[in-house]
């Protein structure tokens, strides 16, 4: 980084503009590999945020203006409860509750779930099933996100089918009702 690059120009309180020393960006892609690698040992946003050195409230600022991080976190989610469907297979067919471990250990260990009750886990199961068919826990349907764009052409589509032109602003024209 060149000595012009490492400064920016900002407003300062009750003065003009000055030079401040450019802050270095701490949620990088080298952060948010670490973010997704640990979300999807441990299924925990809070542990994972903490594993990258940010706060939960960078990641999911991040979640939502960024579309790939968003597709990110969820590839990452669905790793971590295909694994955790795996865990709860096993301790089924053996007959036992088995231990887990937790944050750092459990993103070391790749096969290891998360140290949660058979209850704990079960509840975590459904609520993520239930989201996956798109429901929220009151069993109503989740809003999609979509684009702006790809409204703004629905609504023109459906503006033309009604005979009203979208370019004209399509309304309040002399003699029309309102």
């Amino acid at each position: 980084m060149s000595e012009e690059e490492r400064f920016e120009i900002v407003p300062g309180s009750n003065r003009g503009l000055h030079l401040r020393k450019r802050r270095p960006r701490r949620f990088g892609e080298r952060a948010k590999k670490a973010f997704v690698e640990h979300l999807a040992a441990t299924c925990n946003a809070q542990a994972s945020a903490a594993a990258a050195g940010v706060h939960v409230s960078t990641v999911y600022n991040h979640r939502m203006r960024e579309p790939g991080f968003a597709a990110d976190w969820d590839a990452a989610l669905a790793q971590g409860y295909a694994r955790l469907e795996a865990a709860l297979l096993e301790r089924a067919a053996r007959g036992a509750e088995r231990g887990g471990s937790t944050g750092a250990a459990a993103a070391a260990d790749a096969d290891a779930p998360a140290a949660l009750s058979f209850e704990q886990t079960m509840q975590l199961m459904s609520h993520h099933r239930r989201g996956m068919a798109g429901l929220t826990a009151r069993g109503r349907l989740v809003p999609k996100r979509v684009a702006i764009d790809q409204v703004a052409e629905k609504l023109i589509r459906k503006f033309r089918a009604l005979g009203v032109d979208p370019g004209q602003g399509g309304g309040g024209g002399e003699g029309e009702a309102r």
